[in-house]
C-alpha cells in the first residue's frame, strides 16, 4: 500500500465522518473555500516482522521458458497522520472522527485498514489572511499490511522491493541457489505428492 492509496482510502472515510471537504497537506492547489479537514502523513512504522510470506510467479518467462518464483513478505504497518480540522466548530468535528472510528459502520467503510484515533484533541485557532479561524488538531493512527513496495524509476518501469528470487522451479522441485550467508545452505526442496 502506497501513500496515495492510503489517502484515497482515508479521504472518503473522513468526509463521511465530518461532512466537509478533505485535502492532503502541502498540496499544490489553493485552500478550499469554507470548512475542511487537512491530512498530513507524519510517520510510517513497521510494527513487526512479516506475519506470513506469499509466493508468486513472475509473469514473464526467462529465455529458457522457466518462470522465476518470488517470496513476498506481508508486514504489519502503522501510519500516523496529523489531522487538522478548519471549521467554526472544529473540536466537535474532530470528535465525530473519533466516534466514527469507534463504530462498526466506520470500521466497515475503512476495511481492510483499521483506524485508531489518539483521542487527545487540541483546539488551536490560527490566523489566516488576517482573520482568526477555528482549528482543532489530533493524531489518527491507521494500521494495515504491506504486501510489497513498488518504486517507479520515472520511465514507468516498476522495481519490486521485498522480493527474493529463487533460481528455478522444475516439476515440483525448487532448487535454491548458493548462499554466502552463515547458517544458510543451498539445497533442494521436494514438493510433497498430491500438492
Amino acid at each position: 500500500m502506497r501513500e496515495t492509496d492510503l489517502f484515497q482510502a482515508l479521504r472518503p472515510w473522513l468526509m463521511a465522518a465530518t461532512g466537509i471537504e478533505v485535502i492532503e497537506a502541502h498540496p499544490s492547489a489553493p485552500r478550499p473555500e469554507g470548512e475542511y479537514v487537512e491530512v498530513n502523513l507524519i510517520e510510517a512504522v513497521k510494527l513487526a516482522h512479516a506475519v506470513t510470506y506469499l509466493y508468486e510467479e513472475d509473469d514473464t518467462p526467462e529465455s529458457d521458458g522457466i518462470k522465476d518464483l518470488y517470496q513476498v513478505p506481508v508486514i504489519p504497518f502503522e501510519w500516523l497522520y496529523s489531522i487538522n480540522v478548519y471549521a467554526s466548530d472544529p473540536v466537535d468535528k474532530a470528535r465525530q472522527v473519533v466516534t466514527w472510528a469507534s463504530c462498526d459502520a466506520g470500521a466497515f467503510h475503512l476495511h481492510p485498514l483499521i483506524a485508531q484515533p489518539i483521542e487527545r484533541i487540541r483546539r488551536l485557532p490560527v490566523l489566516i489572511d488576517g482573520k482568526w479561524e477555528g482549528r482543532a488538531q489530533f493524531e489518527l493512527a491507521i494500521r494495515g499490511y504491506v504486501k510489497r513496495g513498488v518504486i517507479t524509476d520515472g520511465a514507468g518501469n516498476e522495481i519490486q522491493i521485498g522480493r527474493v528470487p529463487i533460481d528455478e522451479v522444475l516439476e515440483g522441485t525448487i532448487t535454491l541457489g548458493p548462499t554466502d550467508r552463515p547458517g544458510l545452505v543451498s539445497g533442494d526442496y521436494q514438493k510433497p505428492e498430491g500438492d
